[in-house]
């Protein structure tokens, strides 16, 4: 009998990304009246999961990365930022991001059961960190639509994840508007 070279998949990991959006843009939502907006590559990476674990009978976790502030990696001038602040704002920081990826999971996909998680550090280290927990056998995600001399020079998180990923892993590029004519 033939042992399977992959075992199963439990987990489907979709990094995703957001940011500000503008009121008038209809693919925007709000949090605490504020909008928000996800790329349409990370909206098509999670219908591509989506499709994915339902499928297969896998699950979804959607992981957002939070840039975690630090008193070393702020002004060091005269003037010192309180520890307490700095905890402050981080927490928030990762609540705020919790509350806009909710906004997301019942704006887009509230049929889906999705598991959310919200972490401080570096994209690439903590996407590959989530990759190694037990169940995680791929990776869905969307590629920045940054400018090509840019990411040779600098490289990108789905760079970094292509190659060091432990599972596979499943790269949605950005989407493209139509030209107008």
């Amino acid at each position: 009998m033939l042992t399977p070279l992959v075992a199963p998949i439990e987990t489907v990991l979709v990094p995703l990304d957001f940011g500000p959006g503008d009121d008038n843009d209809p693919e925007c939502f709000e949090v605490d009246d504020s909008p928000y907006r996800v790329s349409g590559g990370s909206l098509e990476a999670v219908r591509l999961a989506s499709h994915f674990a339902t499928t297969n009978g896998a699950k979804i976790r959607l992981l957002h990365v939070v840039a975690e502030m630090s008193a070393t990696g702020m002004y060091a001038g005269p003037v010192r930022v309180p520890k307490q602040l700095l905890d402050d704002i981080n927490d928030r920081t990762r609540a705020t991001a919790m509350e806009v990826l909710r906004a997301f999971h019942h704006r887009y996909f509230p049929e889906l059961a999705l598991d959310i998680v919200v972490r401080s550090g570096k994209p690439s280290e903590v996407i590959l960190e989530e990759a190694e927990r037990p169940g995680v056998g791929l990776i869905v995600m969307a590629t920045s639509d940054h400018h090509r001399l840019a990411r040779f020079i600098l490289g990108t998180t789905a760079d970094r994840i292509i190659r060091a990923a432990p599972c596979p892993v499943t790269v949605v590029p950005p989407q493209r508007q139509p030209p107008t004519t």
